[in-house]
């Protein structure tokens, strides 16, 4: 019997509330652009995925709770009022690539940097716009595939935005201290 060595998917995205995961999945992206990950895609990816501040649409996670609230005949969450904000809830969204694969390819040569898993964004909202009983009766598996496939379509790009005006994208865990005072004394 031939054995197939199965590929570890390499890119994870982990869903949480108040730092605590409550969805995570792991999965591939077909053509990846290592590219995307100093680009404006990317904002629009998260934008896309958790927007709700300054956008014509909301994002796909703020609007399957905006429609869970008025399935569930909960108040619409810009009609809310104060007292169902028991605490302070932050959704955050954290998209990060492992080097598995790449361990496996090498052989027994590798750092322990080699472990950790790379950051690749982070987005977030505040969770108080919504109904306590949707907001911790977290249930997005039938969203999860829609979520997979736009980081997929914007992670796959061929041609990404690398510049902002004239000003060229970088990740701020990339700078140095030294780059970040530079670019903030001028």
């Amino acid at each position: 019997m031939i054995r197939k060595t199965e590929n570890v998917r390499p890119f994870e995205f982990s869903l949480r509330i108040n730092n605590h995961i409550i969805c995570q999945r792991f999965f591939n992206i077909k053509n990846y652009n290592n590219d995307c990950r100093e680009s404006y895609e990317l904002k629009e990816m998260l934008d896309e995925i958790m927007g709700t501040n300054q956008q014509l649409k909301l994002g796909l996670i703020p609007e399957y709770f905006k429609y869970r609230c008025v399935a569930n005949s909960h108040k619409p969450y810009h009609l809310q009022n104060n007292t169902l904000s028991d605490k302070k809830v932050i959704f955050s969204l954290e998209i990060s690539k492992n080097n598995v694969n790449k361990l496996r390819e090498g052989g027994n040569n590798f750092n322990i940097e080699d472990l950790e898993k790379e950051v690749i964004c982070v987005g977030s909202f505040d969770g108080n716009l919504f109904h306590p009983n949707v907001r911790y009766d977290v249930d997005i598996r039938s969203i999860i595939p829609d979520i997979i496939k736009v980081i997929s379509k914007y992670m796959s790009f061929k041609n990404n935005t690398n510049t902002f005006g004239d000003v060229k994208l970088t990740r701020l865990n990339k700078l140095t201290q030294d780059e970040l005072e530079k670019t903030y004394q001028n």
